[in-house]
């Protein structure tokens, strides 16, 4: 069984769109594993992913319309 700090883990660097070999190797864990989690964990991994992005539209004083036009957003 992995710990919830690693499936928090998994959440941040799917999240900021690292690939499944890069987080396996980084986790130690395998791919299936990583492929399970994903569709059980994708809402969290979508609104980790959505927060990152405001984060970083707030970083550069962008309003929500002019990042979503610099495509900062998800579709």
């Amino acid at each position: 069984m992995h710990s919830d700090e690693t499936k928090e883990k998994f959440i941040q660097l799917r999240a900021a769109g690292k690939t499944f070999d890069q987080i396996a190797a980084e986790l130690d864990v395998g791919r299936s594993t990583l492929f399970e989690w994903a569709g059980e964990m994708n809402k969290m991994i979508q609104k980790q992913r959505l927060f990152e992005y405001e984060k970083l539209a707030g970083e550069y004083h962008l309003t929500r319309y002019e990042a979503l036009k610099a495509g900062l957003f998800p579709d």
